[in-house]
């Protein structure tokens, strides 16, 4: 696995905050051959269904057009992403 994304640990207590570019930086990660969003997620201690939200979120907002920044987030609330 290359380690060529940088995050920061999170803090006990505190979530962790990813950026646009952060997020696509791990799911073209999860992309590369003999990888998965499960691996990738692992390697920096995070869940994977946060990748998954994200990756359907995203694929979703394509489909749509507009650029999404917190992708996951407003469907959770029952909104558009």
């Amino acid at each position: 696995m290359s380690n060529t994304t940088n995050l920061q640990p999170a803090e006990p207590g505190r979530r962790r905050r990813y950026t646009v570019e952060q997020k696509r930086a791990l799911l073209a990660e999860a992309e590369q051959p003999g990888e998965s969003i499960s691996s990738v997620a692992r390697w920096y201690d995070m869940s994977p269904s946060v990748m998954f939200l994200w990756r359907r979120a995203m694929d979703d907002a394509s489909d749509k057009g507009p650029e999404i920044e917190r992708a996951g987030c407003a469907r959770k609330r029952g909104q558009e992403a």
